[in-house]
């Protein structure tokens, strides 16, 4: 018995590419600082890569 690839994902819908600035990490840092919010400590950085 073959199994497709996309066994177990949903693969009707293609993802979204490209760069989107509200994720970027200093303008999350700007927008803190506009709502009077200290941002985080620089030296923490997370990257998402994604799950599935």
């Amino acid at each position: 018995m073959t199994t497709a690839w996309q066994h177990g994902y949903y693969s009707d819908t293609s993802y979204t590419y490209g760069f989107y600035k509200e994720f970027a990490p200093n303008w999350l840092d700007w927008v803190a600082l506009l709502k009077g919010s200290e941002p985080p400590n620089t030296s923490n950085r997370m990257l998402e890569l994604g799950c599935g």
